[in-house]
């Protein structure tokens, strides 16, 4: 059976360039693509595999708790939650379910909103992660870029924000 393999940025870029067209993107537009997913993608996979091999908390259960503490002052309605994760209901209500099973959040209805409300338990996971997640990021992302880059990188990265939410 045939294998997939994954080809590196530096074997894309040494194919000919492409003509451009409106129907499909040229090699220099598709490695510059790869490259800004990759920034997202796999520095985030990265640090939540960080996570999970140093804490009792996966990834999505620090998005969550950061969030619920961050922004809601510990507790946030579902909806907010959604907004600020940018995942689907789905997910978000099953990972919920997951972590309230584990007694580090709570769910109830107020107001006819669903909300997640930080437990005790979530409060103490969160503070012994917090410096897991920071290491990660320094280690995986930001050691990676050096000082003179920094103000490039985060004007293209609200550039491109921006744009998506229009």
């Amino acid at each position: 059976m045939p294998r997939c393999s994954k080809v590196s940025p530096a074997a894309s870029r040494s194919k000919p360039m492409t003509e451009p067209s409106a129907n499909s993107l040229t090699d220099e537009e598709q490695a510059l693509w790869h490259a800004i997913k990759m920034l997202g993608d796999e520095a985030c996979q990265a640090v939540g595999r960080d996570i999970t091999a140093r804490t009792a908390l996966s990834g999505a259960d620090f998005a969550i708790l950061s969030r619920l503490d961050e922004l809601g002052d510990g507790r946030l309605a579902q909806r907010d939650l959604l907004a600020s994760l940018g995942w689907d209901k789905s997910r978000v209500s099953h990972q919920l379910r997951r972590m309230e099973e584990r007694g580090l959040v709570t769910r109830d209805q107020i107001e006819g909103a669903a909300c997640a409300t930080l437990t005790e338990a979530g409060a103490q996971a969160l503070a012994l992660t917090r410096p897991v997640h920071a290491a990660a990021i320094r280690e995986r992302a930001l050691q990676h870029v050096r000082p003179e880059e920094r103000d490039a990188l985060i004007a293209v990265a609200r550039r491109i924000a921006a744009a998506v939410k229009k």
